[in-house]
This record gives structure tokens, C-alpha cells and sequence, in this order.
């Protein structure tokens, strides 16, 4: 992804968040009233979610770093708590 991005970059970062993250959330969505509230499915869930945010966040400061960009004006940053960024 990062060494021929014009290549691959899109269609992996649209492959990569469909397999990984939206199909799981589309799958607790068609059967969320067979999840029970403070289940270990629903634990699991959130953990996936707040997992997913950490790594598209960690890959949007590596494009950052790596491609000398400024995008603090460009991308919302209001969810993260670290004064670096």
C-alpha cells in the first residue's frame, strides 16, 4: 500500500476497512436483538470499534509523517486526546 500507493492505496484502504470493520458492524446490526447489553459479544464489539478508530488514526498520522503532509485543518481530530497531534 505505502510503496506503490497510487496502485493499490485506494483499493486497499476500501478492501481493508469493508472486510475488517464494516461487514463485522453489519453483521451485529442485523442481529443486534440477539445481543444482550453487557454481553461479551457486545465487549467484543466495542472493542473492535475503538480498535478500528485507533488504526485508521495511526494510518492518517503515518501518511502524515511519511508524506510530510499537515492535516490538522483538513481532518477532524476532536476524538483525539493527545496534544501532539
Amino acid at each position: 500500500m505505502f510503496l506503490h500507493p497510487v496502485d493499490y492505496g485506494r483499493k486497499a484502504e476500501e478492501l481493508l476497512w469493508r472486510k475488517v470493520y464494516y461487514e463485522v458492524i453489519q453483521v451485529i446490526k442485523t442481529n443486534k436483538k440477539h445481543i444482550h447489553s453487557r454481553s461479551a459479544l457486545e465487549c467484543a464489539y466495542r472493542t473492535h470499534l475503538i480498535a478500528g478508530v485507533g488504526f485508521f488514526q495511526h494510518l492518517l498520522l503515518y501518511i502524515q509523517s511519511h508524506y510530510q503532509l499537515e492535516l490538522q485543518d483538513c481532518i477532524d481530530w476532536t476524538h483525539v486526546t493527545d496534544p501532539l497531534i
